[in-house]
């Protein structure tokens, strides 16, 4: 072999090996840990959501999902690998866990979103949603030149302090992307996603207040945009309301005002209950340690109940309503 040919050879060596250590050290970048642990948590979650081919069932919300379902039992029953995305307080706004889910989604799946909103309930932070969706590299407002960019080289960037330098984590991005172990935020989750027990057996629950129905219209279009995005990328939805601990006293008030609020789900979207009435609970034995998270027993019993509703939903259509 001539000089020129050794060049040539030694500068193609060369240049593979700086475009394969380029494209690693962007890859780290963009695996890295974010400091932002909800994001954390839940890119944990997409990636266990990964590890299996062809259609999923997700499920989305907050703690009252988390607590209450049980995925395995809800794919032993519906027959579609099962899933929990779901974060305390819905990732701080329902608007940042519809956005977090619309993300993960592939063609196929279908969504049960179960939202604390359907009642009127829920606690927004707007600064600690913008946080998780800035992390994730999903603010709706970022429209900048600079911060295109960087989307489209990967969203390699972040801008939260590191925990650890690229190299540092190289041993942790190993053992998560490679060697599949769980990230270390996940602790207290079961590989689907679940708080697998109640945390706080014996506490005692107290009900949830009575607060009147959100503005129909309103939340009606949010879900609607919620499917919509969803239909883009070849994603289903179901809805089904959150178990809700109530006074015995006000359970007539309860069904008599968020029932046009249900009727109207169910006239527009696909809904995983006939009635209202299978979420209101006046049995504190039912609930964990809140008015919304359910005990293990129950918890089970539910999901048996959503895997029984998705396999009949699968024998009548499929599941994807695109």
């Amino acid at each position: 072999m001539d000089d020129r040919n050794q060049s040539l050879c030694f500068f193609a060596i060369l240049g593979f090996a700086a475009v394969y250590l380029g494209f690693g050290f962007l890859y780290a970048l963009d695996k890295r840990d974010t400091s932002n642990v909800p994001y954390e948590i839940f890119r944990g979650k997409v990636h266990a959501a990964t590890a299996v081919d062809g259609p999923r069932l997700l499920l989305a919300g907050g703690s009252n999902v988390i607590w209450g379902s049980r995925s395995t039992i809800i794919e032993n029953e519906g027959g579609v690998p099962t899933f929990n995305l779901a974060l305390s307080s819905e990732a701080h706004d329902p608007k940042a866990m519809r956005i977090l889910t619309t993300n993960a989604v592939r063609s196929g799946d279908t969504v049960i979103y179960s939202s604390i909103s359907f009642w009127n309930s829920s606690q927004i932070d707007p600064a600690a949603a913008g946080d998780i969706l800035n992390a994730a590299g999903h603010l709706p407002d970022d429209s900048s030149h600079f911060q295109s960019l960087k989307k489209k080289l990967g969203r390699f960037w972040s801008p939260y302090p590191q925990k650890r330098t690229v190299v540092t984590s190289l041993p942790a991005l190993y053992r998560r992307y490679i060697s599949h172990e769980p990230s270390e935020h996940m602790q207290g989750l079961n590989a689907k996603g679940d708080l697998a027990s109640c945390l706080t057996p014996g506490a005692v629950p107290g009900p949830n207040s009575y607060v009147e129905p959100a503005e129909q219209s309103i939340l009606l279009q949010e879900l609607q945009d919620f499917e919509d995005a969803l239909r883009q990328r070849g994603a289903s939805l179901v809805l089904l309301f959150p178990p809700n601990l109530i006074l015995e006293g006000e359970r007539d008030k309860w069904i008599q005002n968020f029932t046009p609020v249900f009727e109207a789900m169910k006239r527009r979207f696909t809904v995983a209950q006939e009635t209202l009435d299978a979420s209101l609970y006046t049995d504190k034995s039912y609930f964990c340690d809140t008015g919304f998270h359910l005990a293990d027993a129950e918890a089970a019993e539910r999901s048996r109940r959503i895997g029984q509703f998705i396999n009949e939903t699968r024998k009548a259509a499929p599941m994807s309503r695109n």
